[in-house]
């Protein structure tokens, strides 16, 4: 929790999720719709959150997108 608090993530090797990053890299719900690791814009994470808190978890994959950089390669 305490790496969580400062760095935005407790993933000791993540490179993308960080209180800097505009998204971080999230697992994904039943209802997959991309092959790869997923993304989701920062700015989203509330509605993510609220869509799964109701079970509308479709609507919450819906907020994912496909990541771009997978392996922290340039697209």
């Amino acid at each position: 929790m305490d790496r969580a608090d400062r760095t935005g993530t407790s993933d000791r090797v993540a490179q993308l999720g960080g209180w800097d990053d505009e998204s971080l890299g999230v697992g994904t719900t039943e209802h997959r719709q991309h092959e790869g690791p997923l993304i989701l814009n920062r700015a989203d994470l509330a509605a993510f959150a609220r869509h799964l808190t109701v079970g509308d978890s479709q609507q919450a994959e819906n907020l994912l997108i496909p990541d771009p950089e997978p392996w922290g390669e340039p697209a």
